[in-house]
């Protein structure tokens, strides 16, 4: 049982005129019919009941241009090892991380564009569900996309890896959205602690181990 200040729209004048009631909790309104609710709140509790029956009838409405972050590189010495292109793809999901993370954004999407010695090109992309701005999950998105999308045994001679942007105001948040997986929480907490080091060290003075 949730109580009404926990449901959006319910400030505290609504809630003392429906605690007349006997309705302190989300509920107890639910179980009210449309028709109840709006004799005692007018048409504004037409919208407070359908909160509270979890349904937000405001349209969720993609951005006009959604916002990119490119982190690219060029190899010193044009490569097909495995582990080489996967450092490679770490280091340049940590740059977007953190690039992320300076902007308050999360990516929802990592895309993946690769250069071979003869030039032909390979791409791929990934949904990322939920989205993130956090270096592990961006850098495993990076890894699956290489296994995927460069195929071929010719040496790479450059990459870049590409986030498409999703911001708060994007997403329609539930009403009562379960908490955070710890893991979860922890790597944020983890990722804001490594920031603050390499903004006084330097983006050297911290590295994953490989």
């Amino acid at each position: 049982p949730h109580p009404l200040a926990a449901l959006p729209g319910a400030e505290e004048k609504v809630r003392v005129q429906l605690a007349r009631y006997n309705v302190a909790l989300i509920g107890a309104l639910a179980a009210l019919t449309r028709v109840q609710v709006e004799s005692v709140l007018g048409r504004s509790g037409g919208v407070l009941h359908a909160r509270a029956h979890g349904v937000d009838p405001r349209p969720v409405l993609p951005p006009a241009q959604r916002d990119v972050l490119h982190a690219a590189a060029t190899l010193p010495v044009q490569t097909n090892d495995r582990d080489t292109l996967r450092a490679t793809l770490r280091q340049l999901a940590e740059r977007l991380g953190r690039d992320l993370r300076r902007r308050r954004a999360s990516a929802d999407r990592l895309e993946l564009h690769a250069r071979y010695a003869d030039h032909r090109e390979a791409d791929g992309w990934e949904v990322l569900d939920p989205a993130t701005d956090l270096d592990t999950p961006l850098a495993a998105a990076a890894r699956r996309l290489l296994d995927r999308a460069v195929t071929r045994r010719i040496a790479l001679s450059a990459v870049r890896l590409t986030t498409v942007l999703t911001t708060v105001a994007d997403v329609q948040l539930s009403l009562f959205a379960a908490p955070a997986p710890v893991a979860v929480v922890q790597r944020a907490a983890l990722n804001a602690a490594i920031d603050r080091v390499r903004r006084r060290y330097g983006t050297a003075s911290l590295r994953y181990a490989v």
